[in-house]
């Protein structure tokens, strides 16, 4: 409240004399006028009555007193002194500005020759240094006013200086002719500016401010941060904090924080920093100034938005103010009109990842430490001490008796000034419902049309502010949006994360801290998945994350899971039972012990007989460690369980509720030869890649991941006769399993018709489990935030291997940020028996393999097949082999072993990430034949055995051997059973020398010259007494040879 008290002076009746001084005795008579409510005045006259001076003073009542200036006398008077005012303003008030009027004039031969010499004010007896005087003509008829509302002679002024006695006014004139000239004072009145400071804050754009005197210098590093909410969209220039003018030399000096022309401006020195975006009336605005190293930052919201460098800011004495800015006249100008909250200046340099993390919460001392209010952690790298001033402007708290309290602890008070209201008080501190509803909506969250919606863009248009802290208390559901928030508590109540495809999924990404309290649900709906970055913290909170996953229908098929919430144990040790995370839907599942499940309704009853862990010694069916329901599993280790419909049954839905995981999970696992099954822990997908990285000093050099893959055509719980197998997975990429024969028996070693088509993909999603092998040494599985990311199966970013689908070619198709670099062959292997093997070889052009074993890059045979094909790698034997950048003449050897005698097929299935389709061939060292594979498969029969170093693949050809060439398209090269003739048919262009047939042992049993033989471009040959077998012909020509496999019967 501010308020005018004046009183006045009229009728002064003094006689000024050269070389003389004025004494008063002034007898008072005081009048005091009030009007109701606020801008109160007070006024008072003083008349002056019986004046009594030894030299000369009339003591009538004349309205006027005069000084004379003789001929010869001085040209200077002595001071003139009025006091005794007898104000009697509150003790409380805060004074804004002094107005000295005086009503005055010069007979006809002073005016234009006195001028004003003194105009001071009287402040305990002495007066003050400042002289108003302007050396101004004195007229006929004149009055003047000194000071004003917001000038206070740049003296400090209480109301005990105001009410004291000797408080008043001196005057001296000076005459400048030299001649004998009078001058009249008519009236002296002082009016006194001044409020009474209430509880009120509210910058109104006019006349309000805090004053914190001569406080922030900033000589070095240093930060300003807070909240404002702009009152008007006006273009005129309005101070957020400054300091500079008044009693500086200059406005170069010091600095101020301002709106120029609706954009923040920094001015140093005699320098500035503006942002290009401007800030509207609509909602809050975070703003921040850093100066660090001789560079400065411009944060809006947590985004930069300007940077350059220069100079610190000059110190300087004048005062530091909130709110407006002095100009060199000491007066204040640039006044801001809104509202401002939580104002924190540092002497240090603030991160961008320190402003975020503050940005939306109060902060509090901890120790030495600074920590935030609302997440209840520390912020790396400040210390309290770093505080050189902290105002959170909390009303009712900080604001007392017209003063602004400094939650640092330093003391550095504001002086409130014109105050007349509390600001609003509504800036996102942090966000916080308001009522139920959708994500998106203003009405949804408490003062939400003075806020940006959480998670949204920011004022540059691109960068999704993902810092924000939000408080649920209602039921809220976020839909078609991925959410990034610094901070989130679920105080109550539900919030949903959903897609409007109840197929898709939407991420929510917490990067600082999480806490679901006791009775509230965190629900991600489909695909919907929770992140927590590393470092990210899980509350103390009972309340529980529900995650649906789909796993496998089939009574008599397992799936591989892992559980993403727990329910028991403290952080590090939580463990979870399958009876209290799973549920089917809203109802946890119901347990038999009998052999089969059964889908149940309301929720399904699942068998307690097939709930298994794996962990020992790797490939041993006696490790598998039988469970129940309620067994207390660690979490990071996998389990098996099947499922509870027919062999056809489609997949079934599951529920897992319980308390989300996060942080850093630990699998022990022994020495040498042990494996373990172990699941995907968290609420999101991992990524396989970082899995290798972190694990690098546990994993079995050259062991894949591992992905069990059972065929829905099962209809046993015989193990014998399960139709499953193992998907691999490295960085280099992911094979299939092995396909078995359709129709084949057990006795082959391909149980049953199944079919197994998925490959894993570089994100494992949630809820999978999946087979590790260790090395020597063995220790802790890793599981941590760093390995979490957002993928969906939907999008063929992540596979759960529950029931086959007959989707390689989009597998294949897809690639990633990371798997881009990587060049990849893939190529499948028929054997005899009919199962087909998928293999890979992979080329990183970043060299990041080589062409032996490699950790992570190499995935080892784990298989037992009669009849296989693999990689030969150091003796060893691999489904995928990672190397270098592709390099036309390498070779990598294959190593097949064969069970049964009959034909074989190696077909090119893919290429991925070539700029150009490069030429595959399939090299038979005991031939010397290059078969190209890109467009027909290669075929030879083969006896049973092993063949270690016969084949390679090849991606050119020897020029000293022969090949199958672009120019032998038109060739045709037959074995003609019923006849026993070998068919040749070639182009004219091409001249046939010499025809060989050769065994699977390479040697030539026949040769035919043709160099002799008169012979058309069609022709046959013969065949006598040959034995029944696989053989080669060989047709060597001018130019080159073409090889063809054929049986002779």
């Amino acid at each position: 409240m501010k308020k005018h008290y004046t009183y006045l002076l009229p009728f002064i009746f003094l006689t000024f004399f050269t070389g003389m001084s004025f004494g008063q005795n002034i007898v008072k008579e005081t009048q005091v006028s009030r009007q109701a409510g606020k801008g109160e005045s007070l006024t008072s006259e003083k008349k002056y009555e019986h004046w009594k001076n030894p030299n000369g003073i009339s003591d009538s009542n004349n309205t006027t007193t005069n000084v004379e200036f003789n001929k010869n006398g001085s040209t200077r008077s002595y001071n003139l002194r009025s006091s005794e005012y007898g104000f009697t303003i509150p003790t409380e008030a805060v004074i804004l500005g002094i107005e000295l009027y005086i009503k005055r004039n010069a007979d006809n031969q002073g005016q234009n020759n006195i001028n004003d010499e003194v105009v001071s004010l009287v402040k305990r007896g002495e007066v003050i240094k400042t002289n108003k005087s302007e050396g101004a003509n004195w007229r006929k008829d004149d009055d003047i006013t000194y000071g004003g509302p917001n000038d206070l002679w740049n003296t400090t002024w209480t109301s005990s200086d105001i009410n004291h006695s000797s408080f008043g006014a001196v005057l001296a004139i000076i005459n400048n002719s030299g001649n004998k000239n009078k001058g009249f004072v008519h009236q002296m009145k002082i009016t006194i500016h001044y409020y009474v400071p209430t509880n009120d804050i509210d910058f109104n754009g006019k006349e309000s401010y805090a004053n914190f005197g001569n406080e922030f210098n900033l000589g070095s590093d240093f930060s300003m941060e807070l909240w404002i909410k702009r009152q008007t969209s006006s273009t005129k220039k309005e101070t957020l904090i400054s300091k500079r003018g008044g009693t500086s030399d200059n406005l170069n000096n010091g600095y101020d924080l301002t709106l120029t022309g609706k954009k923040l401006t920094f001015s140093y020195s005699d320098g500035n920093i503006q942002a290009p975006q401007e800030i509207d009336n609509s909602r809050w605005y975070h703003v921040a100034v850093t100066y660090n190293r001789n560079t400065y930052r411009l944060y809006i919201d947590g985004i930069l938005v300007a940077e350059n460098s220069g100079p610190k800011p000059n110190v300087n004495s004048d005062a530091a103010i909130f709110g407006a800015t002095r100009n060199s006249a000491n007066l204040l100008q640039d006044f801001y009109d809104g509202s401002m909250d939580e104002v924190r200046i540092w002497n240090k340099g603030l991160t961008e990842v320190q402003i975020r993390q503050m940005m939306n919460q109060e902060i509090e001392k901890n120790g030495t430490a600074v920590r935030g209010s609302v997440l209840g952690l520390d912020i790396s790298g400040l210390k309290w001490n770093d505080l050189e001033g902290y105002y959170q402007m909390n009303q009712g708290v900080d604001i007392s008796a017209g003063k602004l309290a400094d939650n640092s602890g330093l003391g550095k008070v504001g002086i409130l000034t014109g105050m007349k209201k509390l600001q609003l008080e509504s800036a996102p501190l942090p966000y916080t419902t308001e009522e139920d509803g959708d994500w998106s909506k203003d009405k949804t969250w408490k003062n939400g049309k003075d806020q940006q919606t959480p998670s949204s863009i920011g004022i540059d248009k691109k960068t999704v502010i993902e810092w924000n802290i939000v408080k649920i208390a209602h039921n809220i559901t976020a839909t078609d949006q991925n959410i990034i928030l610094s901070g989130l508590l679920v105080d109550s109540k539900r919030l949903i994360v959903k897609n409007s495809d109840s197929n898709d999924g939407q991420s929510l990404e917490v990067s600082e801290y999480l806490n679901i309290n006791n009775g509230a649900v965190l629900e991600l709906v489909g695909e919907s998945q929770l992140i927590q970055k590393e470092n990210s913290v899980l509350g103390t909170g009972t309340g529980v994350l529900m995650r649906d996953q789909q796993g496998t229908g089939n009574m008599f098929n397992y799936n591989y899971w892992g559980s993403p919430v727990s329910t028991a144990g403290s952080e590090g040790s939580r463990t979870f039972s399958l009876a209290g995370v799973l549920h089917d839907g809203d109802l946890p599942v119901l347990w038999t012990a009998n052999i089969n499940g059964s889908p149940t309704s309301p929720a399904v009853t699942l068998s307690k007989r097939w709930l298994y862990t794996y962990k020992g010694r790797a490939d041993d069916y006696n490790v598998w460690k039988r469970i129940n329901e309620q067994s207390a599993i660690p979490v990071g280790l996998g389990f098996l369980m099947k499922g509870a419909g027919a062999y056809n049954a489609e997949d079934k839905n599951y529920t897992f509720k319980g308390q989300p995981n996060n942080g850093t999970i630990h699998v022990p696992v022994g020495g040498p030869g042990q494996a373990v099954v172990v699941g995907n822990p968290y609420p999101s997908a991992i990524d396989a890649d970082q899995f290798f990285v972190d694990n690098a000093k546990v994993l079995k050099p050259g062991s894949a991941l591992q992905f069990w893959e059972q065929s829905p055509e099962g209809k046993t719980h015989v193990f014998a006769a399960y139709q499953g197998r193992y998907s691999y997975y490295v960085k280099t990429g992911s094979v299939a399993a092995v396909r078995p024969p359709a129709g084949s028996s057990t006795s082959s070693g391909f149980a049953g018709s199944g079919n197994a088509e998925k490959i894993p993909g570089q994100y494992i999603p949630v809820g999978q489990g999946f087979y590790v092998e260790v090395n020597d040494k063995g220790g802790n599985i890793e599981f941590n935030n760093g390995q979490r990311i957002f993928a969906k199966e939907k999008d063929g970013e992540s596979v759960f291997l529950r029931t086959p689908e007959n989707n390689i070619d989009k597998v294949q198709k897809r690639t990633t940020s990371n798997a881009n670099a990587i060049q990849r062959v893939r190529i499948e292997f028929t054997t005899p028996e009919g199962a087909i093997r998928s293999l890979l070889l992979g080329f990183t052009p970043d060299n990041m393999a080589t062409d032996g074993i490699d950790y992570g890059y190499d995935g080892l045979n784990s298989d037992n097949f009669p009849s296989d094909l693999s990689f030969a790698i150091e003796d060893k034997k691999f489904v995928i082999q990672g190397v270098g950048a592709f390099d036309i003449n390498k070779k990598y050897p294959l190593d097949m072993s064969l069970n049964i005698a009959g034909n074989i097929e190696l077909a090119l299935t893919g290429l991925e990430n070539f700029d150009a389709p490069i030429d595959v061939f399939v090299y038979d060292a005991q031939m010397d034949t290059y078969t190209k594979i890109n467009a027909k498969t290669f075929q030879m029969p083969m006896q049973a055995g092993q063949y270690t170093d016969r084949f390679s693949i090849v991606f050119t050809t020897d020029s000293t051997l022969s090949s199958i060439d672009q120019e032998f398209k038109d060739v045709s090269v037959k074995y003609l059973q019923r006849t026993a003739e070998i068919y040749v048919n070639t182009p004219s262009s091409i001249e046939v020398r010499q025809v060989h047939l050769i065994n699977m042992i390479g040697q030539s049993v026949k040769t035919w010259n043709m160099s002799d033989t008169q012979y058309s471009q069609e022709f046959k040959i013969p065949v006598k007494d040959i034995a029944a077998g696989n053989y080669v012909i060989q047709v060597e020509t001018s130019t080159d040879s073409y090889s063809k496999k054929v049986v002779i019967q």
